[in-house]
């Protein structure tokens, strides 16, 4: 069994960036081309509400990004068996303490994470775009693989623009899902040769989102297990 919780919280409506909805398009995108169904994706975003990220031309239900939805989204998250595969992803503002949600001063922190994902035996995929990313780093999560934009006490960024124009997504996320994709979210072309889909595992994903990267942070990974390399998305 295959679940992925992207996850936006956004603050508040003065704070929820454009971009921050263009990075779980774009995750959800990208996983509706590895066979994930409604049934497997669970989206929080701000405050809730209906919108069409799989790109299927229907707006579709997402949940609000409060610390009860999104803690409950987590322990869904859980699952039982060896062979599922949990894929997590955060956009959105960062803190020391942990990610932002919705709601000024609400936020999700690694021992929260730790807490309700700790026990599941499944292969387990964490991406982090947010800023401060790394202090998710310090998690003890069995079979995981956390990927994070940035180091625990650096700022994470938007894209930087592409051809004199504007890019509406994280520059981590938007080159961390377009190796998974094998194709950037918005169709650039930057002269690099992308990742398969079909072949593609987190470790390659990762190493390429980090080579191409072109803003001032430093995405690390934490692989303690040693799953990356045979890790896809597919299964």
């Amino acid at each position: 069994m295959k679940r992925a919780l992207p996850v936006s919280g956004g603050i508040d409506s003065s704070m929820h960036y454009d971009r921050y909805r263009g990075d779980i398009a774009a995750f959800r995108r990208m996983l509706a081309a590895y066979g994930y169904g409604a049934a497997d994706v669970r989206i929080h975003v701000a405050g809730g509400g209906r919108f069409d990220f799989d790109g299927d031309g229907s707006a579709e239900r997402y949940r609000a990004a409060s610390q009860r939805r999104v803690l409950a989204g987590l322990r869904w998250l859980a699952q039982p068996n060896e062979d599922d595969l949990s894929l997590l992803v955060v956009s959105n503002h960062g803190d020391p303490a942990g990610f932002c949600l919705w709601g000024n001063g609400s936020f999700i922190s690694p021992a929260q994470i730790e807490a309700l994902l700790r026990a599941s035996p499944a292969r387990k995929v964490l991406v982090f775009g947010q800023c401060f990313a790394g202090v998710f780093g310090k998690m003890t999560v069995s079979r995981s693989v956390i990927c994070c934009a940035c180091g625990d006490t650096e700022s994470s960024f938007e894209c930087a623009s592409f051809g004199g124009r504007p890019v509406e997504y994280d520059e981590f996320l938007y080159h961390f899902v377009a190796a998974l994709r094998g194709q950037y979210p918005d169709g650039a072309q930057f002269g690099t040769t992308l990742p398969t889909q079909a072949t593609v595992n987190i470790l390659e994903a990762f190493e390429f989102a980090a080579r191409n990267d072109r803003q001032p942070e430093t995405p690390v990974m934490f692989d303690r297990d040693r799953l990356a390399g045979a890790l896809r998305l597919s299964g």
